[in-house]
């Protein structure tokens, strides 16, 4: 090992951190329905999934109005919007990373994605 304590010390929490990743119970991504919630309603959804889906699809951070603006280049916020893209992120909150632009380009696709099946799913309900 090195001499250098911080270093020694760096090296452990990182190995600490990744040990942690790996033994975390992954969160289910299935969510069940509440008792009283037809199966018509989880078509309803479907279809707004797959609506929002199509909506987004191809789609860039400059097709959404660059919502979170650019500093030099748009390099990552296309990033992060990119990524979000490929990765199926629908939740903003779903983003992270260590870059703001990633960040907010990833939260333009979420936030794009979700607007997008609001209004499939508006379109969709019965009317009254």
């Amino acid at each position: 090992m090195s001499d250098n304590p911080i270093a020694t010390w760096a090296t452990i929490g990182l190995l600490g951190f990744g040990l942690y990743q790996c033994a975390k119970p992954e969160e289910s991504a299935v969510v069940s329905a509440p008792a009283w919630s037809s199966s018509a309603s989880y078509a309803t959804e479907d279809r707004a999934d797959e609506a929002a889906e199509e909506a987004v699809a191809g789609t860039t951070y400059a097709d959404q109005g660059r919502p979170y603006g650019c500093t030099e280049d748009c390099s990552g916020h296309d990033a992060g919007y990119e990524w979000a893209q490929n990765n199926d992120i629908t939740d903003p909150d779903d983003c992270g990373g260590n870059s703001q632009s990633f960040e907010e380009g990833c939260r333009a696709y979420a936030e794009a994605y979700q607007v997008a099946r609001e209004e499939a799913a508006d379109e969709q309900e019965p009317e009254e």
